[in-house]
């Protein structure tokens, strides 16, 4: 009964004291927060509430926003551990990381290729794999 009782907590969420979940009208993502869902709906909307005052940048997201600022500011608060380099992005740190451990985490699924950037990885599919086809006559009418 003990566990039982656990797991009801767990899949109720008010019994936790959170509100009822609520679940995207266009896709299965369900929340409990009224924000986050305000947030997942505009990914479906494709607005973006978050303006730059500084460029016509938009975003879907207050985070996106803050990180597309430092581009304004000069702030680059990630910094490498082998040498003098800062990002202001941490993907931007980790790719860079990636130059001086050799670390090659994107593999083509077609070849023993493998990359140190994703985007390299895509460009090596389309240029090596993608299927060319040569231009069809047109059609005798």
């Amino acid at each position: 009964m003990e566990l039982y009782n656990q797991e009801l907590v767990f899949l109720n969420p008010q019994v936790r004291g959170l509100e009822a979940a609520s679940r995207c009208p266009c896709c299965s993502y369900t929340t409990t927060s009224r924000s986050l869902m305000e947030i997942h709906i505009a990914t479906h909307t494709r607005e973006k509430p978050f303006a730059c005052p500084h460029c016509p940048f938009r975003a879907f997201h207050n985070a996106n926003l803050k990180t597309h600022l430092r581009i304004h500011t000069g702030e680059k608060p990630y910094t490498c551990p082998y040498c003098p380099y800062s990002a202001a992005q941490k993907e931007k740190l980790k790719a860079h990381i990636r130059t001086h451990t050799g670390e090659k985490p994107f593999a083509c699924e077609h070849c023993p290729y493998r990359s140190t950037r994703k985007d390299h990885l895509k460009s090596h599919v389309r240029l090596r794999h993608m299927r060319r086809t040569p231009p069809q006559p047109p059609l005798a009418i």
